[in-house]
């Protein structure tokens, strides 16, 4: 009854992953470690049967940072971090070595090669989180810092513009504009208001 159960909860997740289940050879494996008691989820089932640990995702969080022991794709740099995880996969992003961007890989726990790393990043990681608070309300730079928090080493040009939005120049130009556009006084003093 476990393993009906277990099926039916793969089923009202995912078709698609409960018709990969029915089509993978070692099905029977799985349903046998439900029925014994050893996992409840074909989940869990399938990580048993792959790994030999029911959960292998427990050792990865979102945020930590990874070094591979060999180049993942050409032009990646060895460093990732783990940015997020699903049922199947650990998502990583990498910064190519070319261009600078970063790029996505999945990967299943099992096909991880790399060992965690100390954070390379913590002062600029807590700059972004402070930034993050300062534009809480401004969507575009909202999603531009959290973009910034997949990075594992900043580049020259990212730190640049992290030390742009923390010189206060944004809430000047913010504040030029209102007064050209009347919103607030030209002169706290006086009230005076500026023209449309």
């Amino acid at each position: 009854m476990r393993g009906s159960d277990a099926l039916q909860k793969e089923f009202n997740r995912s078709i698609d992953a409960a018709y990969k289940f029915i089509c993978y050879e070692r099905r029977d494996e799985v349903l046998d470690a439900i029925e014994r008691g050893e996992v409840n989820t074909i989940r869990e089932g399938l990580a048993l049967v792959r790994t030999g640990s029911r959960n292998p995702w427990r050792q990865f969080e979102v945020g930590q940072v990874y070094l591979f022991k060999k180049e993942p794709r050409p032009n990646f740099y060895h460093q990732a971090r783990v940015i997020k995880i699903t049922d199947e996969f650990v998502v990583f992003a990498f910064r190519n070595s070319k261009t600078n961007g970063l790029e996505t890989m999945s990967l299943r726990p099992s096909n991880i090669d790399a060992t965690l790393q100390e954070e390379p990043s913590v002062k600029e990681r807590a700059r972004v989180f402070r930034l993050l608070e300062k534009y809480n309300s401004i969507h575009p730079l909202r999603m531009a810092l959290i973009e910034m928090l997949n990075v594992t080493n900043f580049t020259m040009e990212e730190e640049r513009l992290l030390a742009l939005f923390e010189t206060g120049y944004y809430e000047q130009m913010v504040e030029e504009r209102k007064i050209q556009f009347g919103i607030i006084p030209r002169n706290e003093k006086t009230g005076d208001f500026c023209a449309a």
